[in-house]
């Protein structure tokens, strides 16, 4: 019989232990860096940037962007080959597309909330 063992080794466990020690330094790291880059385009025609409301906070995962082709002069995917001509690593969001679905507006909850 063919069989998987779908265990983690310890390892893994331990880095993430070790990690969430510095999960501030962390995350407060990114946001500085994210905040250096809103700085840095913010006057560039056609980017615009992902918005918070005031009571919610980035992990400073992902830094968001929308690229207006006419606005900016390049589609996302031309900026997305000039950053990687660059050496700087970018992905491309893409909106979930349903023919039979009509879009959900409802906010989705706060984490943590009922």
């Amino acid at each position: 019989m063919v069989g998987l063992s779908a265990r983690i080794s310890e390892f893994n466990p331990a880095l993430a232990l070790s990690n969430f020690q510095h999960m501030d330094d962390l995350v407060a790291e990114r946001i500085r860096l994210i905040n250096l880059y809103r700085r840095l385009l913010s006057g560039v025609s056609g980017i615009s940037f992902q918005a918070f409301p005031p009571d919610r906070q980035s992990s400073g995962i992902h830094m968001v962007i929308r690229v207006a082709q006419t606005a900016f002069g390049l589609r996302r995917d031309e900026l997305q080959q000039q950053l990687l001509s660059e050496r700087i690593e970018s992905i491309s969001l893409r909106p979930f597309i349903c023919r039979r679905c009509t879009p959900d507006t409802t906010p989705l909850p706060v984490s943590g909330s009922p």
